[in-house]
């Protein structure tokens, strides 16, 4: 089960990053237009677009493991979800209308971004120091 935290989290307007490997361990990343939990958040389900997927579909359906990373941008808060994808099905009238609320969380996010950016507002810093 996926904690409520994590629940929370992805009903944001996060960055979605997918990672796919092929057979010859391969990596292929590509970005998700939208993401939903299920109802007993067990699982997620997440949406890709045909037209920027690249070898992402051809690796799930070869060996189905999958990797996704969430990052909300005003704050940089991430979780990553590793898993098998059961499967891989046409996006329903439902579905992108899960994907065009997310695309508008997303894009909020990016403009709250933008306006601390512009305000002179203090960025989030880094812990790490430079090597």
């Amino acid at each position: 089960m996926i904690p409520q935290s994590i629940v929370d989290l992805l009903e944001t307007g996060v960055s979605i990053m997918v990672g796919t490997r092929d057979a010859s361990l391969l990596p292929e990343c590509t970005r998700a237009w939208g993401i939903r939990v299920g109802a007993k958040q067990g699982t997620v389900t997440i949406f890709l677009s045909k037209t920027i997927v690249g070898k992402t579909i051809e690796n799930l359906r070869d060996n189905g493991k999958i990797a996704i990373t969430c990052t909300r941008p005003t704050d940089h808060i991430t979780c990553q979800l590793k898993g098998q994808v059961r499967n891989i099905k046409p996006a329903t009238s439902a579905d992108r209308d899960v994907s065009r609320r997310w695309h508008s969380e997303f894009m909020a996010e990016l403009k709250d971004l933008l306006k601390t950016k512009e305000a002179g507002e203090p960025q989030a810093k880094s812990a790490a120091k430079p090597m």
